[in-house]
């Protein structure tokens, strides 16, 4: 008998036990990396709207999530977006020029600006979209250019990769197909063609010392004027009075 209620005991105890770790397993994170799946490959948008990639986590994870995104041309190869000028590429001292893409903003820091050279050169092309961590969802925006030009529907193809960091994996490539946009609007943009004294820098982004001014001026009256905006622009829609263009 006494045999008989100690296994009984011993039964009930491990059951206990038992449950008590399942319940505590719960709470453990999961190890390893986590794999990046995208909800829509590829994304249509007219000229000078915002492609949308949206991105799901296998499962969320202590660390900043980062991925690389590089612009692919025809062949498939990465183009580049930062060229060192001056100094050691592997180590980020120095300047560098900036490639302005014929198709797309890319509104994340190059893989020079995210400060990846102190994990080796990256060869200049990519840029490194930041993401908090304990994200299971994330988005990556890339804008179009509207270039306000009669052109076929264009393809721009880029490829999601993990960093060296690798805190998630993803290896995918993506694909816009950017549409004509068509307007009766006159449109007059005024931009910086390069950046400032080859030092990388946006020109839209220093505080003084360069500047420009547009002004649409009719009958010598200011008509429109764009003094504060980078870079300046000035919209004449189809519905507004006929006007003569000198330049």
């Amino acid at each position: 008998m006494k045999n008989t209620k100690l296994y009984k005991y011993t039964c009930v105890a491990l059951l206990a036990l038992c449950i008590i770790s399942c319940q505590n397993d719960d709470s453990i994170p999961r190890r390893g990396k986590p794999t990046i799946t995208i909800a829509n490959k590829a994304v249509t948008v007219t000229a000078g709207e915002t492609a949308t990639f949206d991105l799901n986590v296998e499962y969320a994870v202590s660390n900043p999530i980062n991925i690389r995104i590089d612009v692919l041309d025809t062949a498939g190869n990465p183009i580049i977006v930062a060229l060192p000028t001056d100094g050691d590429a592997t180590t980020g001292e120095g300047f560098y020029d900036l490639v302005a893409l014929e198709d797309i903003i890319v509104p994340y820091n190059t893989w020079f600006e995210s400060g990846y050279f102190g994990y080796g050169y990256q060869g200049g092309s990519g840029y490194i979209a930041n993401f908090p961590a304990e994200r299971t969802t994330l988005q990556i925006n890339i804008e179009t250019i509207q270039d306000l030009i009669p052109n076929n529907t264009k393809v721009v193809k880029l490829r999601l990769t993990s960093t060296s960091l690798l805190e998630a994996k993803i290896d995918e490539i993506v694909t816009i197909n950017i549409e004509n946009y068509v307007s009766d609007e006159l449109i007059t943009r005024l931009n910086w063609a390069g950046d400032y004294l080859e030092s990388g820098e946006d020109p839209c982004d220093i505080d003084f010392g360069l500047d420009l001014d547009l002004e649409l001026i009719y009958g010598g009256s200011y008509i429109q004027t764009s003094y504060s905006d980078c870079p300046e622009q000035l919209t004449i829609l189809g519905s507004d009075p006929r006007w003569r263009l000198y330049c």
